[in-house]
C-alpha cells in the first residue's frame, strides 16, 4: 500500500522502514500524531458495521483485515475537532486484488457520514464504471439496512434514508447526503463535496477527461477545511497509463519530499545543539 498526503508540518505518511514493516506484518501507515478520540471513534463505528451479503452478516470487527482499519484511523484521526481542520487532505492506497476494498470503502463512507459535523454536507463515492458504482451503493445501503438504528425505511425511524433509484443516502439528522456516481466529465456539477472516495482509479487510465475531472475534484475539496480525497485502487493489468500513471508517480514523490524535509529539520536541530 502507498499513501499520499498533502499535509501540514508534522503529518508525514512516508514509510521509510516499509521493508521491515512488511516482514513483521505491520501497517504501512507510520505512527502519526492522531487525535486519538476521533481515530478510536471512527474505528469503533466501522467495526460495528455488518457485511450485508455474507451469511450471518458478520461485523467488520470480525471480517475486515487490519490493513483497512489503518486507513480508517488515519482518515478520521487526522481531523482536529477544535479547529475543524483535517490535517491529511489526500490518501492514495494501492492494494492487491481480492481484498474487498469496494465493500470496505462503502463502510468507510458511512463512517464519514456519521463522523461529519457539517450540516448539508455532500460526500461522493465515485466508481469508474456503472458496475463498480452499483456494487458500492448496494454494499453501503446494505450495511445501513443491517443496522436497525441507522435504517429509516418504511415504518422505521433510523438516521438514514436510502433513495434507491438515485443511489443516494440521506442523513435525516443534519441534512447531509452521500451520492454514488459513475466517473464522468460533469460529475461535480453543482457539488462542493466534503469527502470524495474514488475507487479503482486504474480503470480510468485511458479516459481522456480523467485529468480534468481530478482537477475539479481537488478544487472542490479545497473549499472545505475538512475536505478529504481517498483513492483506493488495485494495479492495472496493462502498463499504467494516463491519470493512474500520474498518481503512481506523484504519490512516492510526495512522500519522499516529506521525508527529505523531516530529515533536513533533524539535521538543522542537531547542528544547533552541537
Amino acid at each position: 500500500m502507498t499513501a499520499h498526503v498533502r499535509q501540514a508540518v508534522g503529518w508525514d505518511l512516508s514509510c521509510v522502514d516499509w521493508e521491515n514493516r512488511i516482514r513483521n506484518g505491520q501497517s504501512l501507515i507510520p505512527d502519526l500524531p492522531l487525535f486519538e478520540e476521533e481515530a478510536d471513534l471512527a474505528v469503533e463505528i466501522f467495526d460495528e458495521l455488518r457485511l450485508p451479503d455474507v451469511i450471518g452478516q458478520p461485523k467488520m470487527r470480525d471480517a475486515c483485515g487490519p490493513w483497512f482499519r489503518g486507513i480508517v484511523r488515519a482518515a478520521f484521526g487526522c481531523y482536529d475537532p477544535s479547529e475543524h481542520v483535517r490535517m491529511i487532505r489526500e490518501i492514495f492506497a494501492l492494494v492487491p486484488k481480492g481484498q474487498s476494498k469496494t465493500t470496505y470503502s462503502g463502510g468507510l463512507i458511512i463512517v464519514a457520514m456519521l463522523m461529519n459535523r457539517r450540516h448539508n454536507a455532500e460526500m461522493l463515492f465515485i466508481g469508474p464504471t456503472q458496475s463498480v458504482s452499483d456494487r458500492a451503493f448496494l454494499q453501503a445501503a446494505g450495511m445501513i439496512q443491517a443496522a436497525p438504528e441507522l435504517y429509516g425505511g418504511p415504518g422505521r425511524s433510523g438516521r438514514f434514508h436510502i433513495v434507491w433509484h438515485e443511489k443516494r443516502i440521506e442523513d435525516l439528522l443534519n441534512g447531509s447526503m452521500m451520492k454514488v456516481k459513475t466517473f464522468a466529465l460533469d460529475i461535480l456539477t453543482g457539488s462542493m463535496p466534503v469527502v470524495v472516495l474514488l475507487d479503482e482509479l486504474h480503470l480510468l487510465g485511458r479516459n481522456p477527461h480523467a485529468a480534468q475531472v481530478m482537477r475539479q475534484i481537488r478544487g472542490g475539496l479545497e473549499k472545505n477545511a475538512e475536505g478529504l480525497l481517498i483513492i483506493i485502487t488495485t494495479q492495472s493489468d496493462a502498463p499504467p497509463a494516463g491519470v493512474f500513471r500520474d498518481e503512481l508517480i506523484t504519490a512516492p514523490k510526495a512522500c519522499s519530499s516529506s521525508s527529505r524535509r523531516r530529515a533536513m529539520r533533524r539535521r538543522r536541530a542537531s547542528s544547533a545543539t552541537s
